[in-house]
């Protein structure tokens, strides 16, 4: 077979298994543009950034492997290198340096222009409630503060659920020191909408507070976000000074 009719075939193939030929409802850009981001899933979100499929895979299947490269832990995603990136398949270069780029610009610290004080539990709520209420997996997120209780910044703790293997304190206190905080509160989201601690969630807040007396930096709270305005939260429930 001639090249240019190969050339065709395998357009022809990439067009076929392309998101442009889904059903609407299933096609990331427009699931984007009807339901907003929060309502994406981080394959959906990575999908966008690749753009277009393989011959042999589309955008959204090429995402799922690089979650599965990463072990669906965005800090991990964060740390992998342009070389590893282009390990999974369907990622060269190009699609490797927009993934950089993209997690890179995620986690520059935005300019702070007005002050955000947290007194208690709602606030923390209010604060962070809209990046976790609607996430198909869990996401620990802490808040760093100052001696006025203002958030100096929100840093993203681990994803996928709460485990020894995915919470890493010496990198939060790192966080903490290296902004100079003050105060910390910690937040996670349970999908499955329950916000009855588990022994995980009660372990990772135990292990936050001792690390921070050392520094002399106080842990506030940790909320479990779940469905609804529905929370939980360690203070309100004198949960914080018995650990």
């Amino acid at each position: 077979m001639p090249t240019n009719n190969l050339q065709k075939k395998d357009e022809y193939n990439a067009r076929r298994i392309s998101i442009k030929n889904w059903q609407e409802e299933d096609r990331p850009r427009e699931k984007l543009m009807m339901n907003g981001s929060r309502s994406m899933s981080v394959a959906d979100l990575l999908a966008i950034l690749i753009g277009s499929g393989t011959t042999k895979l589309s955008a959204v299947e090429i995402a799922k492997k690089v979650l599965d490269r990463c072990g669906h832990n965005l800090t991990q995603l964060f740390e992998m290198g342009m070389a590893e990136l282009q390990e999974v398949e369907g990622i060269g270069p190009a699609r490797a340096v927009v993934l950089k780029a993209a997690l890179e610009l995620a986690s520059r610290k935005p300019q702070i222009t007005h002050k955000h004080k947290i007194m208690c539990s709602i606030d923390i709520y209010d604060y962070l409630s809209d990046r976790l209420c609607y996430l198909d997996h869990e996401e620990l997120w802490v808040l760093l503060m100052d001696n006025a209780h203002n958030v100096i910044m929100p840093y993203l703790c681990s994803t996928g659920g709460l485990s020894s293997t995915t919470f890493d304190v010496r990198k939060v206190m790192r966080k903490a020191l290296q902004e100079k905080a003050a105060y910390m509160a910690l937040a996670h989201n349970h999908p499955s909408g329950s916000i009855k601690p588990s022994a995980q969630d009660i372990d990772v807040t135990r292990k936050l507070k001792k690390a921070g007396q050392f520094f002399d930096i106080t842990l506030n709270d940790h909320i479990i976000v779940g469905s609804g305005n529905d929370y939980f939260s360690f203070a309100d429930k004198d949960m914080i000074k018995s650990l």
